[in-house]
């Protein structure tokens, strides 16, 4: 039975002594998805390629990340060229700079295939394209990347990187250049191709409205882990409550910015690293790490 997808232990760190990631801890039931939250520099996006295998060379990794058998961060380099695409699908930011300019959006799509040694023909490549309601695609897969809106050629994307029907679908930040309604239509078409997704986002409403699990990040560590409702309407870690605040809210006044600034992630690990920044902190907080427990890892609730 397919476990979905598993990471644990997992540190990053990158040549110049940041710690990117520190000891997280993730489990995605196969058929669910979850969504990764937090400020930029928190994480979600080294998260992202340490599975993908796209950090910088000299990056130092350990742990482990299993999917379908395989164990994404031992993985070699034919092994993954093997898993990307027909295990492990990936949606990236910009839509534009996904695709190759110099090839109408079909023969983007198509790559898909090509990539794996297989041929395919356009009727082929027009029946996935339909499936993410591209309006007449064996006249618009015609035309080049620019000549498609960011929400078509998002989905023109989300197309290709689901065409071998992989397992586990990654994105990251994939409906930041689109505006509000998009973003959910995209989202929803994204999730809907997905068996088993990994989301990364900055917005964590959006996330709420489509996903099953959100997990929150901070400074390389997950501090809070829960079902997108409970967390939405009773956050219990004080970083996700200063998350949420900072959201415009229609009819509820101003957003309040999140006090302080993120830690140096090149620093030695002591205490929360949102101990800074928190008005509960008590002083285990300053001293030790806490950790991930019923979904949260907060001493001063605990306390």
């Amino acid at each position: 039975m397919d476990a979905g997808l598993q990471v644990r232990d997992l540190h990053v760190r990158y040549t110049d002594g940041t710690w990117a990631l520190r000891g997280v801890d993730l489990d995605i039931g196969a058929g669910a998805s979850v969504a990764v939250v937090g400020e930029s520099g928190s994480g979600k996006t080294s998260l992202l390629k340490a599975l993908l295998g796209l950090l910088p060379d000299g990056t130092e990794i350990t742990g482990r990340a299993t999917f379908a058998g395989h164990d994404l961060l031992a993985a070699t380099p034919p092994e993954r060229r093997r898993l990307l695409g027909s295990v492990v699908g990936y949606v990236g930011q910009d839509p534009y700079a996904s695709n190759n300019p110099l090839l109408n959006v079909g023969r983007n799509v198509a790559e898909s295939w090509r990539a794996k040694g297989l041929r395919v023909g356009a009727e082929r490549i027009a029946d996935t394209l339909q499936r993410l309601a591209i309006p007449e695609p064996r006249r618009t897969m015609q035309r080049h990347p620019h000549q498609w809106s960011g929400g078509m050629l998002q989905r023109g994307s989300i197309a290709a990187a689901t065409a071998l029907a992989p397992g586990l679908l990654l994105a990251d930040e994939p409906t930041s250049a689109l505006d509000a309604e998009l973003a959910d239509r995209c989202l929803d078409d994204l999730l809907s191709t997905a068996p088993t997704a990994l989301v990364v986002t900055h917005d964590l409403r959006l996330a709420a409205r489509h996903v099953d699990m959100i997990a929150v990040c901070y400074a390389g560590r997950l501090v809070e882990v829960g079902r997108r409702d409970a967390l939405l309407d009773r956050p219990q870690h004080p970083y996700t409550r200063a998350l949420l605040a900072a959201l415009p809210v229609r009819g509820g006044g101003l957003p309040r910015p999140l006090p302080g600034t993120p830690p140096d992630l090149r620093a030695p690990d002591s205490g929360c690293a949102f101990a800074a920044r928190c008005d509960c902190s008590v002083p285990a907080c300053r001293s030790r790490v806490p950790s991930l427990v019923d979904g949260v890892a907060c001493d001063a609730i605990a306390s």
